[in-house]
């Protein structure tokens, strides 16, 4: 990796913390109120799982998680509460997703049939019509972010993303570990571009922990 040719960037503005603050938070509060005394009380241990099938849904209360896909264990998504699960089993029966507890999670466990009471309300299909947009959104994000693009694009993407994270949770997470389950690209290619990133001054790791990011250049 030489500077010459590169584009340095500043890290602020990046779209990786697009889903913190456009999350509809008074939209999954609603929901919650609807449903507290309808549905029951789940607690999941770290890493304990969770898969949806279309009988119930659940409302994260507290906690946070990662939604993971079945065949290749791929990391899709990592949210924190207030959030939902199960939504779209509701209307399409089957899922390639299952919810891990990455820190203790307090959820409402509401069966469908308990949502389907409410079909008549308008206010419900809005609150839900909102929630898949905002999901639909994240997963746009998503695929922006590791389909169609080289392994450094999706490397630089996944340490804004870890880099977002408050610093009490990212002291525990292995910097490695943490971009080869959300993209599943090779460990040695991982390290390559770290340690060209880590000489060239751009990030800070320490014990395989990032501690910094100074700048990112866009191309490797």
């Amino acid at each position: 990796m030489t500077t010459r040719n590169l584009h340095i960037i500043p890290t602020p503005s990046e779209p990786l913390s697009w889903h913190h603050s456009h999350k509809p938070q008074e939209v999954l509060q609603s929901l919650i109120h609807r449903f507290s005394d309808i549905g029951h009380t789940v607690s999941l241990r770290e890493g304990e799982t969770l898969t949806a099938n279309g009988d119930f849904f659940w409302l994260i209360t507290e906690g946070s998680f990662s939604l993971i896909r079945h065949p290749d264990e791929l990391h899709l998504d990592a949210d924190a509460a207030p959030a939902i699960f199960g939504l779209n089993e509701l209307f399409h029966h089957g899922s390639t997703l299952f919810l891990a507890a990455t820190k203790p999670c307090q959820m409402l466990c509401v069966a469908s049939h308990q949502l389907w009471r409410h079909k008549h309300d308008p206010q419900l299909w809005y609150e839900l019509t909102v929630l898949a947009i905002y999901h639909l959104q994240r997963l746009i994000l998503h695929h922006s972010q590791l389909v169609g693009v080289d392994a450094y694009t999706m490397v630089r993407s996944k340490l804004f993303e870890l880099m977002s994270i408050p610093i009490q949770e990212r002291m525990h997470i292995n910097v490695q570990q943490y971009i080869r389950q959300y993209t599943k690209l090779s460990r040695s290619g991982i390290l390559k571009i770290l340690s060209a990133l880590r000489h060239g001054g751009y990030i800070d790791i320490q014990r395989g922990r990032l501690m910094s990011i100074n700048h990112l250049p866009t191309r490797y």
